[in-house]
């Protein structure tokens, strides 16, 4: 398993699991114009991205150098959803592929 499909995989749980305070119903926008608000306003970029077993749809992990982030569900029509989002965002270390040293 690559390190990024990792991040997204518990980016994905963290916001299922998300209490429901924290939650946020999934708001939804044309791709462009939600991806240039992120750029913009928050300075965030995609770092990461992963596409269902089933190819239905993608989820796309944006972050910004400060730590903000927002996970986004793209859907068929191009929609972009936002999931879930926050600060306090970093990077985890790569895992050795199996075999290597660490």
């Amino acid at each position: 398993m690559t390190a990024m499909r990792k991040i997204l995989i518990m980016a994905a749980a963290a916001a299922f699991f998300m209490p429901a305070a924290e939650a946020h119903t999934a708001r939804c926008y044309p791709a462009a114009r939600l991806f240039d608000t992120l750029r913009a306003q928050f300075g965030e970029r995609p770092v990461g991205a992963g596409v269902a077993a089933s190819g239905a749809f993608q989820l796309q992990m944006w972050a910004s150098p400060v730590g903000t982030w927002t996970l986004v569900y793209l859907r068929p029509d191009k929609a972009a959803c936002v999931v879930a989002d926050g600060d306090g965002w970093t990077l985890a270390p790569a895992a050795p592929a199996a075999g290597e040293a660490s």
